[in-house]
């Protein structure tokens, strides 16, 4: 799903999160109330990410994370949890909640620094890079991203050529 958002499908993609909603709520909702299932539900929270993102729904998303996040308390140091977390501060910083942002980010980056994982640190930096943006510091937004972009490289996570100019360019911003 996630991996047709920066193609040529993404309006198939659209379409079909915008179809699929009702059957994609109800197995966030089973995945959240069933002993067991909090990692499913992680990963289906962090998949439905676009969705909320490019249609208005971050405040639905931000309920889902939160309550996934919310059942995590006896196993905080999972891949799934780190991944929800870096979600729910873009989230956040997209709702103009800087502060929750940051918090997220906090969090998001002791998960991968205790895990070891270098894929959530290249998330945490990218999102860091855009709260830099959001609170006017550009500087740190800068460092933020370069260090984003290393790290994406470094673990072979390919970025669409969008996000990848978004995070270059910015060191050339005044």
């Amino acid at each position: 799903m996630v991996e047709q958002w920066s193609t040529p499908r993404q309006g198939e993609f659209i379409l079909r999160a915008r179809t699929e909603r009702p059957n994609s709520m109800a197995a966030l909702q089973w995945s959240v109330a069933t002993p067991g299932e909090i990692n499913a539900a992680a990963r289906l929270a962090v998949a439905l990410r676009h969705h909320w993102v490019s249609d208005g729904y971050l405040s639905e998303g931000r309920f889902w994370l939160d309550r996934v996040l919310g059942e995590y308390d006896d196993a905080p140091e999972r891949r799934e949890r780190g991944s929800a977390l870096w979600v729910v501060a873009w989230v956040s910083l997209l709702q103009g909640d800087h502060e929750a942002g940051a918090e997220y980010l906090a969090e998001c980056r002791r998960v991968a620094t205790a895990l070891g994982d270098d894929g959530l640190l290249a998330h945490t930096e990218h999102w860091s890079g855009l709260y830099g943006i959001f609170t006017g510091d550009l500087s740190s937004a800068i460092v933020h991203y370069e260090r984003a972009v290393a790290a994406h490289d470094r673990v072979g996570d390919l970025h669409s050529p969008d996000d990848r100019t978004a995070l270059v360019g910015c060191r050339f911003h005044p």
